[in-house]
């Protein structure tokens, strides 16, 4: 396959996306533009939890279970502690995971805070609150807001 130039490539992944979409579209046979798949607003949310305290496997697990959860109510999940899997492939420091926690969170429309001792977690939800995003502490929480 010849290398594609940055506009070619934009217009191929826009193309596929289509396809896709519409293939969609076409399989569930509901009476909505096709459009509407790409102007649909969906809430970004970015998950608050415990990271280093207690088993960082079993937290990271935690975080993508609440994830799978929110992408089965049609939301957007962040789950910033699958950086996790990046840093083991390339570390970087605290400071610097922190820097990129903070910066997907002024993104987001809403902050889920999983429960447990964090000061990372407690960190992002302060940051939120001084931007004015609105926190839950629970995914039934998070239900009845949206």
């Amino acid at each position: 396959m010849a290398r594609l130039g940055k506009s070619e490539w934009s217009l191929h992944l826009f193309t596929d996306k289509y396809r896709y979409f519409n293939n969609l579209y076409k399989k569930t046979n509901e009476y909505m533009e096709i459009s509407t798949f790409f102007t649909m607003k969906k809430l970004k949310v970015y998950i608050a939890s415990p990271y280093t305290i207690g088993d960082t496997a079993v937290n990271v697990r935690r975080q993508i279970d609440a994830a799978n959860e929110l992408m089965d109510m049609g939301l957007l999940p962040f789950a910033p502690l699958m950086s996790h899997f990046h840093h083991l492939v390339h570390p970087r420091s605290y400071e610097s995971w922190l820097e990129w926690d903070f910066g997907w969170l002024e993104v987001c429309d809403i902050v889920l805070r999983l429960d447990g001792e964090s000061r990372g977690a407690d960190m992002e939800v302060a940051r939120a609150k001084e931007l004015g995003i609105p926190v839950c502490y629970s995914i039934n929480e998070l239900e009845k807001m949206i």
